[in-house]
């Protein structure tokens, strides 16, 4: 005898419901429709109530408006911290998914990170 236990999949109400009629049809108990289903007696009960009322009748849920949330304007500086945390972890990505070491990395970032030598200066009397 197997101990597994069967873990019904989750049903819309509307997709509970045309079971729940089906098992009204049949004559069937709260409990029997609610055991075979995977859901309490009470949830068949609401549903057979739901059923029983005229469609013209039954209630209809409205959606909720949405509250508008301002836009928040980031100062330049706040956007070039944003971009450069982005540009690091697509970096840190990069260099895990390459697996590169750290003398590696000198091969392909030092030579970037470097800036052009500047001229010498000459002092003029």
């Amino acid at each position: 005898m197997s101990t597994t236990e069967v873990v019904p999949i989750r049903l819309s109400p509307a997709e509970r419901r045309q079971p729940v009629e089906v098992g009204v049809r049949a004559r069937k108990s709260n409990r029997a429709i609610g055991t075979e289903l995977g859901v309490d007696e009470g949830t068949v009960r609401r549903d057979r109530k739901y059923l029983a009322t005229p469609e013209d009748e039954r209630p209809v849920r409205v959606p909720r408006p949405q509250k508008e949330r301002p836009i928040r304007e980031l100062s330049l500086d706040e956007s070039r911290r944003r971009h450069q945390q982005s540009l690091l972890k697509a970096a840190q990505l990069w260099i895990t998914q390459e697996g590169l070491l750290l003398p590696d990395l000198d091969l392909f970032v030092l030579p970037y990170s470097r800036q052009a030598p500047t001229p010498p200066q000459t002092l003029t009397k």
